[in-house]
């Protein structure tokens, strides 16, 4: 079976991440493409920055797969519209699991999720479209991401924890058992959550307030 090319969209570190592990997976890389004009012509990691997004329309939806190359600090809302302007379009976004990744023959994975390397993903899992599980991140059995959502590196969620739509759980955060956090909720880097967080909240410190 051919595999359909991808076109990479972004250049910055996120991007770099997902190219390597492409290059990794013998995946065809069209190029990544870049609003800056000023980095056109330029590459990263060998894969040329070709043009801006507006590059996509001389392919047809069913003749190319997107790669979302915007990464998230904090707010994961740019990223979010990003994928849905595509969407809307009708293109579709290819998922990105590297090789050294673990995610189990129980777990479901809609599109356009990204699972980098070390991450574990157990049974029961269900993780929603346009998630990035970032590296070295651990999702236990039975939890629920909706859609947008990014785990920083090295976060842990302990099983059976739902997140909302576009929430940012920071690097190295964990979250106890059980618990449910909305909408665009920011979990900060290192915080312990022992408590469920409200839609739009920002929780921070050990126990997270």
């Amino acid at each position: 079976m051919t595999i359909p090319e991808v076109l990479v969209l972004g250049a910055g570190g996120h991007a770099k991440v997902l190219i390597d592990i492409l290059l990794s997976l013998g995946t065809p890389i069209k190029g990544a493409l870049e609003p800056n004009q000023e980095l056109w012509g330029k590459s990263v990691l060998g894969v040329p920055i070709i043009a801006g997004d507006e590059f996509i329309f001389t392919y047809k939806p069913e003749d190319i797969l997107l790669v979302n190359g915007l990464g998230s600090v904090k707010n994961t809302l740019p990223r979010r519209k990003l994928f849905e302007r595509w969407k809307a379009h009708g293109y579709s976004f290819a998922s990105v699991i590297h090789p050294k990744a673990i995610v189990s023959s129980h777990a479901h994975c809609d599109e356009g999720v990204q699972i980098m390397a070390g991450a574990i993903i157990s049974a029961g899992v269900q993780i929603a479209e346009n998630c990035v599980i970032n590296t070295g991140a651990i999702i236990e059995h039975d939890c629920k991401l909706e859609a947008h959502v990014h785990i920083s590196p090295g976060a842990h969620l302990a099983g059976t924890v739902k997140v909302g739509a576009g929430s940012h759980i920071g690097l190295s955060a964990s979250i106890l058992q059980n618990l449910s956090l909305g909408e665009a909720c920011l979990i900060a880097a290192g915080a312990v959550v022992v408590d469920s967080v409200e839609s739009g909240k920002t929780v921070m410190g050990i126990p997270a307030k």
